[in-house]
């Protein structure tokens, strides 16, 4: 393999379901992970994705993400059936068939032939990135095909997710067999937070951790915009900007806010952009009518940040969950680009809350309406003595998640696969 090495070098095969124009949170940290893969570190990065129009009817597309970074060296798309009517219905009628691994897997079978067709020698490693973990199993086939070093990235979890949906005995073997092939075939394997690693590692054992790296998600600090001038109305702004679904419910943020006193709600502006599911927006509907909420729907990515930009404070609302959480959503990592108070409605132990504790950031637990209206007093007398302000070992721990020393970390990763100079590999 060593003429094929050679000419691939330090070029990149990434793989991923996720990429812009796709509005989804894992499009945005993949774009700029390979972005300054290439411009720091020297990779060239040829990325193989889904073709946009083909899922456009099931994935929201803002096609302003595709200027914040220069395109990669080359672009191979592979269209994906998901869309298709016949498949939604197939897959609500039985489905089972959806969650093995996920929706994507159609598409996947179609990218594994189109990796097949690639030659060997144009690569020196492969990059999978998840989520959707279907990704993994495109991975998978180029390892088989190629023989290239593969490195999968995971920023959720597999069959350890305790926000999946209720599977059958089939569903979860099937699904244990295929990530246990992914985390045995994979030649390095990296996860976002040590407690999703854990987990991980907590339902398979016997999985190789010694070929195991912990890198988080990062923010990009040169797309932070400055804070706005434009006029407040007196009042302290929370903003959260996300989607709410599922079991993220926003019931015990409003609970908590009817604990307030009228004074105290006079101090707050509660702001919530994204898409908000009808069962959550039906718990919503009285406290907007009051004014102590107020919603605005999706919008493109750099407008999110710059409605980040405009607010005092900004609001973490995740799921409540029994166990420690796995999750630390990309929001998160994207808020530490301001600077600014953190309010984390979040487990009380899991990923999120680890980070906003080292953040000196206040943590309560989102089906705890006491707790989060004592935080919400605390916050509302902070800001009104002029004390609001973030923890003091804030700009050090947010540090670690700039984007570029993430990046740094990954390219160590990638390079430790390739051959001395002056070596055949």
């Amino acid at each position: 393999m060593g003429s094929g090495v050679e000419a691939g070098l330090k070029r990149l095969l990434a793989i991923t379901w996720s990429a812009p124009p796709l509005l989804v949170p894992r499009a945005v940290q993949v774009q700029r992970t390979l972005h300054y893969l290439s411009r720091d570190h020297g990779w060239q990065v040829h990325l193989l994705t889904v073709t946009p129009a083909s899922v456009a009817t099931v994935c929201p597309l803002d096609y302003s993400l595709e200027s914040l970074y220069p395109s990669p060296e080359r672009t191979i798309q592979v269209a994906s059936p998901e869309s298709r009517m016949a498949l939604r219905l197939l897959w609500r009628a039985f489905p089972a068939l959806a969650q093995l691994p996920d929706r994507q897997r159609l598409w996947a079978e179609r990218a594994a032939r189109r990796v097949r067709s690639l030659a060997q020698t144009e690569f020196a490693a492969v990059l999978t990135f998840s989520h959707p973990l279907s990704s993994h199993l495109v991975g998978l086939a180029a390892k088989r095909a190629l023989g290239l070093p593969w490195i999968a990235h995971f920023s959720d979890p597999w069959t350890g997710n305790p926000f999946a949906p209720a599977a059958s005995a089939v569903v979860r073997g099937v699904n244990a067999r295929l990530e246990r092939q992914v985390l045995g075939a994979a030649d390095h394997v990296i996860f976002v937070n040590e407690r999703l690693r854990d987990l991980t590692f907590a339902e398979m054992p016997e999985a190789p951790q010694a070929k195991v790296t912990v890198i988080p998600q990062g923010f990009d600090p040169t797309l932070t915009p400055a804070g706005s001038s434009r006029a407040r109305d007196g009042r302290l702004t929370l903003r959260y900007t996300g989607h709410l679904y599922g079991p993220r419910s926003p019931a015990g943020l409003v609970e908590a806010l009817t604990r307030l006193s009228s004074d105290e709600t006079a101090s707050l502006r509660v702001s919530l952009v994204g898409r908000i599911e009808a069962e959550h927006m039906e718990r919503l509907r009285d406290i907007v009518r009051l004014g102590l909420v107020d919603i605005e729907e999706p919008v493109p990515y750099t407008a999110s940040l710059e409605r980040l930009a405009e607010a005092d404070c900004l609001l973490v609302l995740d799921a409540a969950s029994k166990d420690p959480s796995p999750f630390l959503p990309s929001k998160l990592v994207d808020y530490l680009a301001f600077g600014k108070p953190i309010v984390g409605l979040t487990p009380l132990e899991g990923a999120s809350a680890d980070l906003l504790r080292r953040l000196g950031c206040t943590v309560t637990a989102p089906d705890d309406p006491a707790s989060i209206a004592a935080a919400l007093r605390e916050l509302i007398a902070a800001w009104r003595s002029g004390a609001l302000a973030p923890g003091a070992g804030f700009q050090e721990v947010a540090g670690s998640y700039d984007i570029r020393r993430t990046t740094a970390q990954l390219a160590r990763v990638l390079e430790s696969f390739l051959p001395l100079p002056g070596c055949s590999p």
